[in-house]
């Protein structure tokens, strides 16, 4: 008899938490189509607190975390959110596409927001500054680099829209070029 109610209570659990489920992830669906990107996202997050691996929540949570003011927080979130969508099989042009924007505006943060801190000693010893821009430099060619290969593989993917991936991934390696002769110019 006790394994029978507890058997009738974990089923009754598991039946709630996928209505709640359910239920979180069509109103994150539904803030979504109407603007509200902050309620989108929150209740994305709390469908993924109930299926963590839901790519269906995930995607939700990216598209909402990718508005014109997210973020570093945001933008690398979103990067293994869509990762986490590609190695578990729904890599489609849209997502790599989506991977490439997460990637370019990752890059862009640091190149336009982190920069080395100056010395502001008597000393012209400047190899620490030097060493941590370049760090920097190099982390953000690293993101327009994975950006160029997820425009590349939207291309392969989709090759109908391959014009508007070509030209996303020409600016992913015009980015590229200008950090590293900026880089190249530390000394």
């Amino acid at each position: 008899m006790k394994k029978l109610l507890f058997l009738t209570a974990l089923l009754a659990s598991m039946f709630m938490h996928g209505q709640d489920y359910q239920n979180y992830l069509k109103i994150a669906n539904d803030a979504l189509e109407s603007g509200d990107a902050r309620k989108a996202n929150e209740n994305a997050n709390k469908a993924l607190e109930l299926q963590p691996t839901s790519v269906d929540a995930r995607w939700v949570r990216v598209r909402s975390s990718l508005t014109a003011n997210a973020s570093e927080k945001a933008i690398n979130g979103s990067i293994d959110d869509l990762k986490f969508i590609i190695a578990n099989g729904r890599g489609t042009a849209r997502v790599y596409n989506a991977l490439g924007v997460a990637e370019t505006e990752a890059g862009s943060y640091i190149y336009r927001f982190k920069h080395a801190k100056s010395n502001n000693t008597i000393s012209d010893d400047k190899s620490a500054y030097i060493k941590e821009q370049k760090a920097y430099y190099t982390d953000a060619i690293n993101h327009y680099k994975s950006a160029k290969i997820a425009y590349q593989k939207a291309i392969e993917l989709n090759p109908d829209d391959a014009k508007t991936y070509t030209y996303k991934a020409n600016e992913a390696e015009k980015y590229i070029k200008e950090i590293a002769e900026k880089a190249a110019t530390l000394k």
